[in-house]
């Protein structure tokens, strides 16, 4: 039943893409409250009616398919989370990115 579940979810992440196609949306499961938690990353767009209006139809796609224990919303823990990850173009940026990481978490430590 969780597969299911994750693919209703899937399904309705590729629709909210489709246009909004520069937001970041996902999910995770929360098995201490078996409650899933599809999130995106704008903040603005939980008062925007224009979204509400988007997403309406597919939280009523999920609960047509059984599946009622879920939210959707914007998670601020889980976009900061996602500005903090650097990308890199190559594993020597990675390398040097790691290694002035711990010269600046070192000189921290120092200091404190």
């Amino acid at each position: 039943m969780k597969n299911n579940q994750e693919n209703l979810i899937n399904k309705v992440i590729s629709e909210i893409k489709k246009k909004y196609y520069n937001l970041t949306v996902d999910f995770y499961y929360d098995k201490d409250d078996d409650f899933y938690v599809i999130w995106h990353n704008d903040h603005l767009l939980d008062s925007d009616d224009d979204f509400a209006v988007y997403v309406s139809p597919l939280i009523s796609y999920l609960y047509d398919n059984n599946f009622s224990n879920f939210c959707i919303g914007y998670d601020h823990e889980q976009t900061l989370l996602i500005q903090k990850k650097p990308i890199y173009e190559t594993i020597d940026e990675k390398i040097s990115y790691k290694r002035e990481s711990f010269k600046y978490s070192n000189s921290l430590a120092i200091a404190a």
